[in-house]
């Protein structure tokens, strides 16, 4: 009854085009309309927010990553091998022995300085390839922030087609809230891990 009583007041022609153009906005208009303001209006922020979160991250990690240090014995001893290496006692025993190493205590003090030196290299090359890692990885995450933004509002777009299809149906008469609140719905699309990264990774 209420089918036939619309059609009575409302022409045939005029539902017939109400319904192709609310179809035309939900299916192409209105995700067009929300990719193009995507782009102009929330991209160029959203790739600086996710620049400066990556960054940020990519300082905390490599402020992690600490170079190793020898404890404080190791310290104590290894200034002890230098004292008596150098001191005037070898010094009185090498000339005595005729530069001769009599008592095996040039060579031990030489090999004991040269492990502890040979530490310090191989801990310091791995905490420079360690910070190397760290600042590649942050620059291939960065150079990603464009796709990263893209497949953001691409999903918040997703979630809010029939705001948009609205939006534009309207001819912009009406902005649903989603349409006004969008950089919201990409904050929340981003923080579900639509995109592979989730908030604060």
């Amino acid at each position: 009854m209420i089918p036939s009583i619309f059609s009575d007041i409302a022409p045939k022609a005029l539902l017939a085009s109400l319904t192709v153009w609310a179809g035309a906005n939900y299916v192409v208009i209105g995700p067009e309309v929300a990719s193009r303001v995507a782009r102009a209006d929330y991209l160029p922020i959203c790739e600086g927010n996710f620049k400066a979160m990556v960054a940020a991250a990519g300082e905390e990690r490599a402020s992690q990553v600490r170079l190793p240090k020898l404890d404080a014995m190791q310290e104590f001893a290894i200034g002890q091998a230098r004292e008596l290496y150098n001191s005037e006692w070898m010094d009185n025993l090498r000339a005595m022995s005729g530069g001769k190493d009599l008592f095996g205590f040039d060579k031990g003090a030489r090999l004991v300085l040269q492990e502890i030196e040979d530490k310090k290299r191989a801990a310091k090359a791995a905490y420079e390839a360690a910070q190397a890692r760290i600042r590649q990885e942050t620059a291939t995450t960065l150079g990603k922030a464009g796709d990263m933004c893209g497949c953001v509002a691409d999903a918040a777009i997703a979630d809010t087609r029939t705001d948009w299809a609205i939006y534009s149906g309207t001819l912009t008469f009406i902005t649903p809230a989603a349409v006004k609140a969008f950089d919201q719905r990409m904050g929340q699309a981003f923080n579900e891990g639509a995109c592979g990264l989730k908030g604060g990774a």
